[in-house]
């Protein structure tokens, strides 16, 4: 079982009270990630970079789970 930090809860809805009230802030981050990534690597057609930015977040989450103090 995964043992969750002190200010887990908080920052998780930090983040979607932030993109709930300001959508502008998503849609940056979709246009960042756009330009990043090379069009051959369109595997999914309009869903690429929205799979790819899930995939990124969850890998960063999955890093930080089996690196932090438990």
């Amino acid at each position: 079982m995964v043992k969750l930090g002190k200010f887990d809860g908080l920052i998780l809805g930090l983040v979607a009270g932030l993109l709930i009230i300001f959508p502008g802030i998503g849609t940056t981050i979709l246009n960042f990630w756009d330009g990043i990534i090379p069009i051959t690597w369109d595997w999914f057609g309009i869903y690429t970079t929205k799979i790819l930015l899930v995939a990124a977040f969850v890998l960063i989450g999955l890093i930080t789970d089996k690196t932090g103090k438990n």
